[in-house]
C-alpha cells in the first residue's frame, strides 16, 4: 500500500538532494577524492593562485583582456603596425576566429596596406602581400614571476611562425614560452640589441613534427633566479642567466619573415586556453 504523502516527499528538494548524495557517495570519483584529499597529491595545486586566464568560451575575442595589435601600436599610434622584417600585416580581428572554445589565428595571402616600423626612419606606410593576427595582454595584464601555461596546437605551416611570448617595455628581455618555426623552440633573450654582439640567449629546439599534430600544454615557471620550461608537465629547459626582473605581458602571434607559396596558406594556430598563476 502506498503511504499518503509519499509522492509529495519524493518530489521534495530534500529528497532529491539525499538521493543525489547517496549516488555520489557510491561513485568511484567520490571515493577517490576522500581517499586523497588529505594526502600530498594536491600540494602543488595549492601553491598557485590563478591571476589571469582565457578559455575562449565567448563567440569573439575578449577585448577586456586582449589587444589585437602590438602594444606599442596602441600606445603610440592607436593603430596597428608591424616590424620592418615582417612580411605580414596584423589586421585587428579579421584574422582571429573564436569558436568551440578555441581561438584560431590565421595567416592568409592577401593584399593589405598598413604601417611598418624601422628604427632609422620610424613608422612608414607600406603594402603587404599577407595578413595575420596577434593578441597581447599589455594593457590589462602584466606579471613578474609565476607560472604561465598555454594549451596550443602548432599546425605544420612552416615557414609561417607561431609563437607565445613575453616582453615588457623594451625589446629585451624576451621570453618564448613556445615558438614554432622550422622547429619548436623555447628560450629567453637578454642584453643590449643596440650593441654588436650585445644579445645573449638560452634556447632549446625540438622536432616540430612531434608537437605539431595535436594540442600540447607549454608552460613557463619563472622565479627570481630561474626559468623552467615544460611540455605537458615534463621539464625540457632551465635557465639561470638573463632571468627578467620586470613585469611582462603575453603575446600570441602568427608571422612571416619570407615569401611563401600558395600551398602553405592559409595557415593557422589554435589556442584552447591560457592560464597564469602566482605563488599563493
Amino acid at each position: 500500500m502506498r503511504l499518503p504523502g509519499r509522492k509529495k516527499l519524493e518530489m521534495s528538494e530534500e529528497y532529491r538532494t539525499e538521493q543525489k548524495y547517496k549516488e555520489l557517495k557510491n561513485s568511484e570519483k567520490f571515493k577517490w577524492y576522500f581517499s586523497v584529499r588529505n594526502s600530498k597529491k594536491f600540494d602543488e595545486i595549492k601553491k598557485w593562485k590563478l591571476t589571469f586566464s582565457d578559455e575562449f568560451d565567448a563567440h569573439r575575442l575578449d577585448r577586456g583582456k586582449w589587444l589585437a595589435r602590438y602594444y606599442w601600436g596602441e600606445k603610440v599610434l592607436r593603430d596597428s603596425y608591424v616590424n620592418d622584417a615582417e612580411r605580414q600585416f596584423y589586421t585587428e580581428e579579421k584574422n582571429l576566429d573564436v569558436a568551440n572554445s578555441v581561438l584560431t589565428i590565421r595567416t592568409r595571402k592577401e593584399k593589405v596596406s598598413g604601417r611598418s616600423w624601422n628604427p632609422a626612419i620610424g613608422f612608414y606606410p607600406r603594402d603587404f602581400e599577407y595578413s595575420s593576427g596577434i593578441i597581447n595582454s599589455g594593457v590589462k595584464f602584466r606579471q613578474q614571476y609565476g607560472r604561465f601555461e598555454v594549451k596550443i596546437r602548432f599546425n605544420l605551416n612552416h615557414p609561417v611562425n607561431h609563437a607565445v611570448w613575453m616582453i615588457s617595455e623594451l625589446m629585451l628581455p624576451h621570453i618564448n614560452i613556445a615558438k614554432a618555426g622550422k622547429k619548436i623552440s623555447v628560450g629567453n633573450y637578454w642584453g643590449n640589441p643596440n650593441v654588436k654582439g650585445g644579445v645573449d640567449k638560452n634556447v632549446s629546439s625540438m622536432n616540430r613534427n612531434r608537437y605539431g599534430t595535436d594540442f600540447q600544454i607549454f608552460s613557463l615557471e619563472w622565479t627570481k633566479d630561474k626559468l623552467v620550461w615544460k611540455i605537458n608537465g615534463i621539464t625540457i629547459r632551465t635557465a639561470n642567466q638573463g632571468v627578467p626582473q620586470v613585469p611582462m605581458f603575453i603575446n600570441i602571434s602568427s608571422s612571416l619573415y619570407q615569401d611563401v607559396n600558395g600551398s602553405v596558406l592559409p595557415a593557422s594556430v589554435d589556442v584552447d586556453w591560457i592560464r597564469c598563476y602566482q605563488q599563493a
